[in-house]
């Protein structure tokens, strides 16, 4: 199936760069944060059929996620 990103903008964590996205692929609807941190990536997916997670979840999930010093 075709993709088509619908938001697509830049972040940041503890002033490391970042991209938020939302995207929908036939059936299947994915939100993404990705940071790069150094030589690291860290990237977190949120995939879901037929609808995109509510916004309780997604700041649920993609609020959970921290850098340890």
């Amino acid at each position: 199936p075709d993709l088509k990103v619908e938001k697509q903008e830049e972040i940041t964590i503890d002033g490391n760069p970042g991209l938020y996205a939302r995207a929908i692929a036939g059936d299947f609807y994915a939100i993404t944060e990705d940071y790069l941190v150094g030589n690291r990536a860290y990237i977190l997916m949120m995939v879901k059929s037929g609808a995109y997670a509510t916004e309780e979840e997604e700041a649920a999930f993609l609020g959970s996620f921290k850098l340890l010093k």
